[in-house]
């Protein structure tokens, strides 16, 4: 099937929000480790790993192979938690063996929105409380919840509510927004977490989400100490904090 009739049959059966990468679009047929090829045969390299959902690499012979080796056995390929199957909670304690300190309890979802969603949803449950610190530039998935979240213009939407979301100066160093300089400052980006909770909430929050590395605000990434402040900040007032990791 050659573009132009890929394009068509977008135009016709997706939502236009659905907007390839280009110009001339690139059609990818073929993928193996970190390259992807064109309908064309030109190669290319994958430097982000098929949107970040590719951690091993494309078509990873060892994932092919035990692929290969379920579909032989008529291995069941889904089923709901409600019934019993090994595999989930396998997974989630090869996961909990490599979390940092007493992280153990794991809660599988389709993607980083949906994670987002739960992350959020558990946090209000947790604390009674409605409010959540975001950062500017900052970006946490494609559903109602997460949308609020993100700190970019681009990612709003005239009909959508912003759920009860306040947004803070993000840890900027490149571009830092209080004029100071990585490794000489008093970590005012932090600071500023404070002060948005003491004049945009009643004092009570459920949480503060924040990227280790933000990706699509410009690959921001904080001092360490950063994170250790903004800790102890959300805690003194109740919160969690959630790290939005991919």
């Amino acid at each position: 099937m050659d573009n132009s009739e890929i394009l068509e049959k977008r135009n016709t059966h997706l939502f236009p929000t659905k907007v390839p990468y280009y110009q001339t679009p690139l059609q990818l047929v073929r993928a193996k480790g970190s390259l992807v090829w064109d309908e064309n045969g030109n190669e290319y390299l994958d430097a982000i790993g098929g949107i970040v959902s590719i951690s091993v690499g494309h078509n990873h012979p060892k994932v092919i192979s035990k692929m290969k080796d379920m579909i032989a056995e008529d291995a069941i390929q889904h089923t709901t938690y409600l019934y019993l199957s090994k595999y989930m909670p396998e997974l989630a304690e090869k996961i909990a063996n490599e979390a940092p300190g007493d992280l153990q309890k794991c809660y599988f979802t389709n993607s980083g929105s949906e994670a987002n969603e739960m992350a959020i949803m558990a946090a209000r449950n947790y604390t009674g409380s409605q409010n959540v610190i975001s950062l500017r530039h900052s970006y946490h998935g494609g559903t109602n919840v997460p949308l609020s979240l993100c700190g970019h213009g681009t990612w709003k939407f005239k009909s959508q509510p912003q759920s009860s979301i306040s947004h803070a100066q993000a840890p900027y160093c490149y571009r830092c927004p209080f004029n100071k300089e990585r490794g000489s400052c008093k970590l005012e980006c932090a600071d500023d977490i404070k002060d948005v909770i003491e004049t945009t909430t009643s004092g009570q929050v459920a949480a503060v989400i924040i990227e280790p590395i933000m990706g699509v605000g410009g690959f921001i990434d904080a001092p360490t100490e950063y994170h250790s402040k903004v800790y102890e900040i959300i805690k003194s007032f109740g919160g969690l904090y959630i790290s939005d990791e991919v």
